[in-house]
């Protein structure tokens, strides 16, 4: 029987890769084995794929003439069983396989450079993680600055409120929830009140002739800070957590990768992390 006939044992094409065949034999033989299954034509199908897929690993595999049987019912039933007991030799040599892998996988993530290497980064985002919850309780603190510019429609928020946008001679750009002509229609010099550790902006100060107005910020690190904690603390829960699972092995990455970048960009950007990862302006 040509080699082709068995990938199409499998429901696979001839020119399927490694990784697919091993991918498709372990969803077949999940849904086709007799502890599973107890359908006598399951059992056969379960014997098949097994040999199907032994032949396709075999890279020396000829195709060879199939003789004619005389077999009796007791032999083809014998013969039958040793199928049987071979393909279940071959998926019970197929677990370990893939348990030795996983085992090899988890070891060397967790006692290799890339291990060493969390554990910085979770120190380093666990400082972070400190200074943003003390930076949420320290005192406030003010700087002055004046407007350049103004967009009263920009974005607008999940509850359906509009947000404006004001831009500063300092180089600066503070979104405001309902913006209104009296920020700067009195005068155009504004106090923003900042965090102390990140000097994130807190409010903007509108210092009117008549009174002074508060306005609320959108898209600062100031209001995410809960958020940022949690992320930030993501490596120190994984060094803790190290369990040889699919969850371990998501967080490791997440911590590894994707919290990793994120710090660098939080402080090389500062508020406009927040800016570029709500509405893109950065």
């Amino acid at each position: 029987m040509p080699k082709s006939r068995y990938y199409k044992i499998l429901g696979l094409p001839s020119y399927s890769t490694e990784k697919e065949v091993k991918k498709q034999y372990r969803i077949l033989v999940m849904k086709y084995h007799p502890d599973r299954n107890s359908d006598p034509k399951a059992q056969e199908l379960f014997i098949r794929i097994t040999e199907a897929y032994d032949i396709i690993q075999d890279n020396s595999y000829t195709p060879k003439a199939v003789p004619q049987s005389n077999k009796t019912t007791s032999d083809k039933k014998k013969e039958r069983e040793e199928r049987m007991n071979k393909a279940r030799e071959r998926y019970k040599q197929q677990e370990i396989n893939e348990k030795l892998d996983n085992i090899r996988f988890f070891h060397a993530l967790t006692n290799g450079k890339k291990w060493k290497r969390l554990k910085i980064i979770s120190i380093v985002c666990s400082i972070i993680a400190l200074l943003l919850i003390l930076d949420h309780f320290l005192p406030h603190h003010t700087t002055e600055d004046e407007l350049s510019s103004y967009s009263t429609n920009v974005a607008k928020s999940g509850s359906g409120t509009l947000i404006g946008a004001i831009y500063t001679k300092n180089g600066d750009i503070h979104f405001i929830n309902d913006l209104d002509y009296a920020l700067f229609g009195e005068t155009r010099y504004i106090d923003v009140e900042s965090s102390w550790i990140f000097h994130n902006p807190i409010y903007v100060i509108g210092k009117q002739k008549t009174r002074i107005n508060y306005y609320t910020l959108s898209f600062t690190v100031y209001n995410a800070t809960y958020l940022l904690i949690f992320i930030f603390l993501l490596p120190l829960f994984t060094l803790w957590y190290k369990r040889m699972n699919i969850l371990f092995t998501v967080l490791f990455y997440m911590s590894y990768y994707g919290v990793t970048g994120l710090s660098i960009l939080f402080l090389m950007l500062g508020n406009r992390f927040v800016h570029l990862l709500t509405i893109g302006f950065y």
